[in-house]
């Protein structure tokens, strides 16, 4: 893996809102992100336990050296996390 780390300040909200995540999905692929939580820490918390998930499941069977094949696996994560985060708001009434 690569090194890394995360800072994080909390600003004024009265509790820390962000998070982020690092994992190696694979040889050669490697997941970096920040979950800014925009006044609240729901969403910011689902993509944290989902998306890694998603992502790696949606380029489990694309070459990585396909830039185009790469960029259509992670858009169809990313919606696909988005309508899974949707799903949850609705059902939960958020």
């Amino acid at each position: 893996g690569w090194p890394h780390g995360f800072f994080a300040t909390q600003g004024r909200r009265p509790h820390m809102e962000d998070t982020n995540t690092f994992q190696i999905l694979r040889q050669g692929v490697n997941f970096f992100a920040v979950f800014d939580g925009h006044s609240g820490e729901r969403c910011a918390n689902y993509l944290k336990e989902n998306l890694t998930q998603i992502v790696d499941q949606h380029i489990s069977n694309v070459d990585y050296n396909m830039e185009d094949q790469m960029k259509e696996a992670i858009t169809k994560a990313f919606l696909e996390c988005d309508q899974g985060f949707i799903d949850k708001a609705i059902s939960e009434r958020w």
